[in-house]
């Protein structure tokens, strides 16, 4: 399979991965430091916020800087303001990083979808594709599994008001 499509593979599933444990994960981040529901809705709209306002740059960036360059960027900084997010814990300072967060998931998007329209064979073009939509569907959830909400919210010294309380030390026998 052409490398360019499997980079655009992968690229979706880090889109989906971003957005799809970021929401969750983040929100119940925001609630064990006591924030207001209100609040908590306003900095997870940060981040289609950024969707929205940088969606008419993403074709200019692409001819510019070459879609491959733009897209890898965009990559390494949706890591960076992850990881940003576990340093800071200013709320202010995560509605910055959550709008360019949504900045760097829609090059992300725009570039891989590009991609694949344009590297997939027209005679196998809707397989493709349809790997390509089953991995944006499948949003790569199961194999965070083990990843429990609760244990990741110990690590950032959270604690989620409407989380069960964790049974990890328990002895079973």
């Amino acid at each position: 399979m052409n490398p360019g499509i499997i980079a655009s593979i992968a690229a979706i599933g880090v889109f989906c991965l971003t957005l799809g444990l970021s929401y969750p994960l983040l929100a119940l981040i925001l609630d064990g430091m006591g924030l207001s529901p209100g609040m908590i809705g306003l900095n997870a709209a940060m981040t289609p916020l950024g969707i929205i306002a940088s969606s008419p740059f993403i074709p200019p960036l692409a001819r510019r800087f070459g879609a491959w360059f733009v897209c890898v960027f965009s990559l390494c900084l949706a890591a960076v303001l992850l990881m940003l997010m576990a340093v800071f814990r200013d709320v202010t300072i995560w509605f910055l990083l959550r709008f360019l967060l949504g900045i760097a998931n829609t090059v992300i998007f725009v570039t891989s979808e590009t991609w694949i329209n344009q590297l997939a064979p027209p005679k196998i073009r809707g397989r493709i594709i349809g790997l390509y939509t089953t991995v944006a569907a499948a949003d790569l959830q199961p194999a965070a599994r083990p990843f429990r909400i609760d244990r990741i919210l110990d690590a950032y010294g959270a604690h989620c008001r409407q989380c069960p309380p964790s049974d990890t030390h328990r002895v079973v026998g």
